[in-house]
């Protein structure tokens, strides 16, 4: 993930078709992953190529359509001249953009609650007859969401992060918010499928969490697709 849309397209489309070749109905990718991340990969949405983001969020569409599979990937958005959103596109089997989430709970740390517009609705998708919601990195610190998505009778929450490129290190928090992936799946009976950037340091290694509270996932700092099993009863 970086600030150049095509580079990042380039590898979204790879990796749908990895997703395609072994079976997948949903390919999920990390927060802003098709733009890069505000406050790291850009510092200011000036900087941002908005014809350049239409063009690729197109191109996925058309990828979507060609691998015929659900398609979650996170970007920015502007709305009646308002602040940018943080959202997360959701493209059907048919290249149709059927859903937007906005993120709700701006991180305060690197100006986000600043410079971007809050989201206030969920958003869920059914996929394969199970109900999906979707969150996006700093909301993990908002209990009341996962209770609302339980609410809608939501199995699986399509969280997107990025938690990458610390110039800390590894710190505790490593070990905090694998907890937190954790206690959420356990205490709400969620499957929960983590998206996050590979890029160096990342304390959250892109994983998928089941509702006994146990994770499988990749590798830290490597880029990767993981293919998970998710059996809804």
């Amino acid at each position: 993930m970086s600030n150049d849309v095509a580079r990042n397209l380039a590898f979204m489309r790879r990796q749908i078709t990895q997703s395609a070749e072994e079976g997948a109905h949903l390919v999920h990718f990390p927060e802003s992953a098709l733009t890069g991340y505000f406050s790291k990969d850009f510092s200011s949405f000036a900087e941002l190529d908005r014809s350049a983001v239409a063009r690729a969020e197109e191109a996925l569409a058309d990828a979507a359509a060609e691998a015929k599979l659900w398609v979650v990937f996170g970007s920015y958005r502007r709305s009646r001249g308002e602040k940018p959103f943080n959202c997360s596109r959701v493209l059907s089997p048919s290249g149709e953009l059927v859903t937007t989430y906005d993120k709700c709970n701006l991180f305060d740390r690197n100006r986000e609650n600043i410079e971007c517009s809050a989201g206030r609705k969920l958003a869920t998708i059914v996929v394969e007859g199970v109900r999906c919601g979707l969150m996006i990195c700093n909301d993990s610190n908002r209990e009341s969401l996962y209770r609302r998505y339980r609410q809608l009778d939501v199995k699986v929450l399509l969280h997107s992060y990025y938690n990458a490129r610390s110039s800390r290190g590894r710190t505790v928090f490593a070990d905090v918010i694998l907890a937190q992936l954790r206690t959420r799946a356990f205490d709400h009976g969620f499957w929960i499928s983590a998206s996050n950037s590979c890029a160096s340091y990342s304390p959250l290694a892109a994983c998928l969490a089941a509702p006994d509270g146990s994770i499988v996932g990749l590798r830290r700092h490597r880029t990767g697709v993981h293919i998970g099993e998710v059996p809804i009863v």
